[in-house]
C-alpha cells in the first residue's frame, strides 16, 4: 500500500508561528515523510483568509522538489479560474520539468501519481 500526505497549510494568525515559518515547517514535513517512505505530497490552493495562506501551491511543490528526490509532489487543489490560462500553463509546464512533480490531472476528485 502507499500513502500519501496532504497539507492544508492552516495559519493562525494570533499563533506564534509565522507565514514563513509555515512554510518552512510544510517543507521540513515533506522532506521528512520522503525520508519515512510517503509515496506523495499534496499542497491546496488556499485564497482569501487568514488560515489560508498558500496561494500558489506550484510554489511550494516546487521549492520542496529542491530538497527532495523520490517522493511525488502535485498540487491537490489549484483554483484555475482564479488565474490567466496562459501564466497558469506556463508554470506547471515549468514545475513538470522537476523530475518528482506529478502532472497536472483535469480531474478534482482525486490526484493521481504519473505512470
Amino acid at each position: 500500500m502507499k500513502l500519501s500526505l496532504f497539507s492544508v497549510q492552516d495559519h493562525y494568525p494570533d499563533g506564534a508561528r509565522t507565514v514563513p515559518q509555515l512554510y518552512k515547517q510544510v517543507i521540513d514535513q515533506a522532506v521528512l515523510g520522503e525520508e519515512l517512505g510517503y509515496a506523495a505530497f499534496f499542497s491546496a490552493e488556499h485564497h482569501f483568509h487568514p488560515y489560508g495562506v498558500v496561494p500558489n501551491p506550484t510554489a511550494l511543490v516546487c521549492a520542496i522538489a529542491q530538497r527532495t528526490t523520490r517522493i511525488r509532489l502535485g498540487t491537490a487543489i489549484s483554483i484555475l479560474t482564479f488565474h490567466n490560462p496562459r501564466t497558469a500553463a506556463e508554470i506547471f509546464a515549468m514545475a513538470m520539468c522537476t523530475e518528482n512533480l506529478i502532472r497536472v490531472d483535469d480531474a478534482p476528485e482525486s490526484p493521481k501519481l504519473a505512470e
